[in-house]
């Protein structure tokens, strides 16, 4: 396990309080600067005083590293606080990425594997590492392979693949196994996963 480049993707976690949706834009010796999508609700001041924890996706799982808070040397005078994470550099592994999975509802299309249908729009329902679930895929028998294209939204490129159903689930869920897709696009679905945890 290690500590997040930059760009990564990452979670400030302030216990009960809030979660804010950043990535990591600078790092040195024991500390990380990182630039939340908005301004915190919770006062620096309260920030400052407090252990939180920044979680990011690494090759290992969903990990986690506890630090402190401060404005960051660098922040702008104006927009969002630019934060200062000091750290202990020790990374506890939350959750292994063959366990990772969470509720994320993004647009999705599937399908047929040799079939000239046209693809069935539809929408996730939960995403993990080793499977995904849609809301509905109309004449879906167990072992069917499908080509599926998952939106991420936001800047994020689609991720692309093939699965085989494995389960009809509760409520006309479809619950697909993946069976390629390239390591980068597992990588991909990884920092989708903590991008909709917030």
């Amino acid at each position: 396990m290690s500590l997040p480049a930059i760009d990564t993707p990452v979670m400030l976690r302030i216990p009960d309080r809030e979660v804010l949706s950043a990535r990591v834009s600078d790092h040195g010796e024991g500390w990380l600067d990182v630039e939340p999508r908005h301004a915190p609700r919770t006062p620096l001041k309260f920030l400052e005083r407090h252990w939180v924890f920044l979680e990011y996706v690494d090759p290992a799982g969903l990990v986690r590293i506890m630090g402190q808070v401060s404005l960051s040397p660098k922040a702008p005078l104006m927009g969002p606080p630019l934060l200062r994470f000091t750290h202990r550099e020790v990374v506890q592994l939350l959750r292994a990425r063959e366990h990772a999975g969470g509720i994320v509802h993004a647009r999705a299309t599937l399908v047929a594997v040799g079939s000239d249908d046209v693809a069935h729009a539809t929408d996730t329902v939960a995403v993990g590492s080793a499977e995904f679930c849609v809301r509905d895929l109309p004449g879906a028998e167990q072992g069917d392979l499908y080509d599926f294209t998952i939106w991420p939204g936001g800047n994020e490129p689609p991720v692309s693949g093939r699965a085989c159903v494995t389960r009809i689930a509760a409520k006309g869920h479809v619950v697909l196994d993946y069976v390629m897709v390239a390591e980068f696009e597992r990588e991909r679905l990884g920092r989708l996963l903590i991008a909709r945890e917030a």
